[in-house]
């Protein structure tokens, strides 16, 4: 049975109503729930755990999938994007922080328990060693690196939390 024009249009009024309905009720298509990816590890790399944000940039370590030790800093913003490699080949990094200008990281040194404290500036640039030969840091899985911007705080199995500044030395 054909429907009369009045109840083609009562349906075709009340379909756009529920479309209209649905289009302000709905939340807008650009919005994620849950997670959403800032950058992706290339084929030929893997993300060593190590993460430092600064208000704008996201700041972390990666590896070459072949080699677990030679680790790379690289820079990202937060929003997304291509990253671009601050640091490469520094090594065994456990420990990462960042303030508004420079990445700082911790460095085990080979064949030994002490440490290095590099850094290099979120633009890019030389890396510069703040200080080496640090004894009795806690370990990376502590996670006990940290700036303020003025100094860098670590802890250390014999002096508690120590600091430096972070232009270097003593």
């Amino acid at each position: 049975v054909p429907f009369s024009r009045e109840v083609s249009s009562f349906l075709m009024l009340a379909m756009l109503a529920m479309l209209a309905w649905a289009a302000a009720c709905s939340p807008p298509l650009e919005t994620v729930e849950g997670p959403q990816v800032v950058t992706q590890a290339s084929p030929s790399e893997r993300f060593a755990g190590q993460i430092a944000g600064t208000a704008d940039r996201l700041v972390y370590t990666s590896y070459s999938a072949d080699n677990q030790v030679n680790l790379s800093v690289k820079i990202v913003a937060s929003g997304g994007g291509k990253p671009t490699t601050l640091a490469g080949g520094q090594g065994d990094i456990e420990e990462l922080t960042a303030d508004g200008v420079n990445a700082y990281w911790m460095v085990r040194e080979p064949g030994t328990f002490n440490r290095t404290i590099k850094s290099v500036t979120l633009n890019g640039g030389t890396v510069t060693t703040l200080a080496s030969g640090i004894a009795g840091v806690q370990s990376a899985t502590n996670k006990c690196f940290a700036t303020d911007g003025a100094f860098l705080y670590f802890s250390s199995q014999t002096h508690g939390v120590r600091r430096m500044a972070i232009t270097g030395g003593a």
